[in-house]
């Protein structure tokens, strides 16, 4: 008797989920809302020129331009001592895996653009008295 009773109650169970599922297949997503229409055309820049970045992302903040930070010769820099220059600032850690492999190729790319009014920075927020062997 009891042997009956689970093969009915799985008799009812399979085709019971397998209607619950069958309507989800058949439902398409809605088609994308069409592309916004500009009403001027898009302002392209000269050939060879990158275009430019909009106005608050080439000015950073003066509590930021001004603050003192460390460099492992024991002196300090500003970030607004780079005035005039594209800034790369590479934030890393030297337990940070990813970091330490790309290290190679960020020196690479460091020594192409040496004397092109580009500077790097590597930024970590290790403790120079402690990690200054590592970092």
């Amino acid at each position: 008797m009891r042997k009956k009773f689970l093969l009915i109650l799985m008799g009812a169970m399979i085709p019971a989920s397998a209607a619950g599922q069958s309507g989800r297949r058949g439902l398409k997503p809605p088609p994308p809302p069409p592309p916004e229409q500009l009403s001027e055309p898009p302002i392209e820049s000269p050939p060879g020129r990158a275009p430019t970045a909009p106005a608050e992302l080439t000015v950073l903040p003066e509590s930021v331009l001004k603050r003192q930070l460390k460099a492992l010769d024991n002196g300090s820099f500003s970030l607004g001592d780079f005035s005039g220059k594209i800034l790369v600032v590479n934030l890393w850690a030297s337990w940070c895996g990813p970091c330490r492999r790309e290290v190679p190729e960020y020196e690479k790319v460091r020594k192409d653009f040496a004397g092109r009014g580009v500077e790097f920075i590597g930024l970590t927020a290790e403790d120079p008295r402690t990690s200054f062997e590592r970092v």
